[in-house]
């Protein structure tokens, strides 16, 4: 069974997955579903024990607004706010687990393929399927900085993933800066 991506948060009981369909389903799994899924040791166990659970479980959110399918999720550090990337070309962020709609950003001239948050400098990355990386300042929704795509012969691998650190500076005179202890 394909989910799509997936987040989740809070000791594993809440879970958010996005869909071909354009939305995104929020779940809150029943507290000895996700006890047990803690306890268990093997991913494949944890996922029986969560698929014994399904009839108790029901999606208590559903999150819209993208146009297309959603491509990739990431959840803040802090568990606050989730990002999701869309084959619409934007990213949209989310407050976590309620729902609420916080911001759009929109500027990707393809589909968004990975996304990450960085809660405590309001700081969202997002990357799409050439290769392009924009940094975001989520309160003000502008691009910090943009990465260009990667050079023709460097393509062959897709953008799959982005991480941050909490430690990175988002610019400091135009230009990414990484402290000197990382």
């Amino acid at each position: 069974v394909d989910v799509g991506p997936h987040a989740g948060i809070h000791g594993g009981q809440i879970i958010a997955a996005g869909s071909h369909g354009s939305v995104i389903r929020i779940w809150r799994l029943p507290d000895d579903v996700s006890a047990r899924m803690l306890q268990t040791p093997t991913r494949l166990n944890a996922m029986y024990t969560a698929y014994s659970a399904y009839r108790r479980v029901s999606s208590s959110k559903t999150l819209r607004g993208h146009d297309g399918r959603i491509a990739c999720l990431a959840l803040s550090s802090d568990g606050s706010v989730l990002a999701s990337g869309s084959d619409d070309a934007s990213v949209r962020l989310w407050h976590f687990p309620g729902g609420m709609p916080l911001s759009r950003f929109a500027g990707h001239a393809s589909p968004v393929r990975a996304v990450a948050l960085c809660a405590e400098r309001h700081l969202a990355a997002s990357g799409d399927e050439s290769g392009q990386i924009f940094l975001w300042d989520w309160h003000a929704g502008k691009v910090q900085i943009a990465l260009p795509p990667a050079a023709r012969r460097e393509r062959a691998t897709r953008l799959a993933q982005l991480s941050m650190s909490p430690g990175v500076e988002p610019t400091r005179g135009g230009v990414p800066v990484v402290p000197d202890d990382a």
